[in-house]
């Protein structure tokens, strides 16, 4: 790409505009102050692997090791050495990226750091850190999976997974994007849909669920099976066309 953005300028960029507050929270050490320094690499990972069009499973793995090595970067940020944090988490990323990053990977000479005595703690807080932002991470993907699955199943919109799922169109496909993420509530309604998808796809090919779903039916008072979807009732039309096909056998 004649426009791709250089791993080691984008990381000296973001570390550099949040350079102060990440440093007032690392001397000492806080957990808001290490969630902050996670989070800034994290989203200039996102950028680094949408430019590399890593695919979603992928774009976790990668993500997931940089951040895991991601310990001696933050000691170099808190001693205001942005250049040296900048370039060892450019390296980190080349090496997971692969033959798929934008250019060759730069060459990472390491000099000292200086170890304090809360360092201990503040690597417990980094820790805790990377495994809670990994787990969001993964927890929106699974999101995302879902509303991929329903849509593409059930041939509906945005906005009409919004009315089944109690939000505005917009908000899902944001969610999609991921540009918000997803609530653990709706997260938790998400799964279940993806749930009864699956039973409704045991008993219904792919190919023929969409057709089914719109055809009117004794089963629904007459409506169609998508009406009762679209009402956030998608469980109880499984329900009931397990147990019209049960009376059929």
């Amino acid at each position: 790409m004649a426009d791709a953005v250089h791993p080691e300028a984008l990381f000296t960029s973001t570390l550099q505009r949040r350079a102060r507050s990440v440093r007032e929270g690392l001397r000492p050490p806080s957990a808001a102050g290490v969630r902050r320094f996670v989070r800034l690499v994290s989203s200039s990972l996102d950028q680094l692997n949408a430019q590399a069009r890593l695919d979603e499973g992928d774009a976790r793995v990668v993500r997931a090791g940089v951040l895991h090595e991601a310990f001696l970067s933050l000691l170099y940020v808190r001693e205001g050495r942005i250049p040296e944090a900048a370039r060892l988490l450019a390296g980190n990323w080349y090496a997971l990226a692969g033959r798929r990053a934008t250019r060759g990977p730069v060459e990472v000479s390491l000099s000292p750091v200086e170890v304090e005595e809360t360092d201990a703690l503040l690597l417990e807080l980094f820790s805790v850190a990377v495994t809670d932002e990994t787990l969001a991470v993964s927890r929106d993907a699974r999101g995302r999976q879902t509303i991929r699955r329903l849509m593409t199943a059930l041939r509906v919109s945005y906005d009409d997974l919004g009315r089944m799922l109690g939000v505005s169109g917009e908000t899902v496909r944001r969610w999609d994007r991921g540009t918000v993420e997803v609530s653990e509530a709706k997260l938790a309604a998400l799964d279940i849909a993806g749930q009864t998808l699956s039973r409704l796809l045991r008993l219904f090919r792919l190919d023929r669920l969409a057709e089914v779903m719109r055809r009117p039916a004794d089963a629904f008072g007459g409506q169609r099976a998508l009406d009762w979807v679209l009402q956030g009732r998608l469980q109880e039309v499984a329900d009931r066309y397990e147990r019209e096909l049960a009376y059929q056998l």
